[in-house]
């Protein structure tokens, strides 16, 4: 998976995160494809799955910050992602999913959910940004 302008929100914070995926994303691929034994791919399970869930509250305070009004439809978005992750990842502990399957759905989802749930968040973000010209919404101050 490549970063691409395509991607961008335009809310660099998010973007430096979702950039991150893609390299964890990526990581496990090349882990998969090296054969990499199950003990170190369930770490790199775990590390993503750390991150997703930073990510997510990181986005989803700077929509409360911004006051989104498709907040609640985003938010239930990530906990229908994760449960899904969550769910794959105890499977692939136990022998049952395959590594591709989570792979898969990760470029999937991930690539799914930027292009048509970040970017109306994004936008909202922005204009907001914009509107209130003296808040930076990046400031850990506000």
């Amino acid at each position: 998976m490549v970063w691409n302008d395509s991607r961008s929100i335009g809310v660099d914070e998010i973007d430096t995160q979702h950039k991150d995926f893609i390299r964890l994303i990526n990581r496990l691929q090349i882990m998969h494809e090296m054969k990499a034994s199950r003990h170190l791919v369930l770490r790199l399970l775990m590390e993503l799955a750390k991150f997703w869930e930073f990510h997510f509250t990181s986005e989803e305070n700077l929509m409360i910050i911004a006051r989104y009004p498709g907040f609640e439809h985003h938010r239930r978005c990530h906990l229908q992602v994760l449960e899904t992750l969550n769910d794959r990842y105890k499977s692939f502990e136990t022998g049952g999913a395959e590594i591709n399957s989570i792979i898969d759905i990760l470029k999937e989802w991930l690539d799914d959910h930027i292009r048509n749930v970040d970017k109306l968040a994004g936008q909202f973000i922005n204009k907001i940004a914009h509107d209130r010209s003296c808040v930076d919404l990046s400031s850990p101050s506000v």
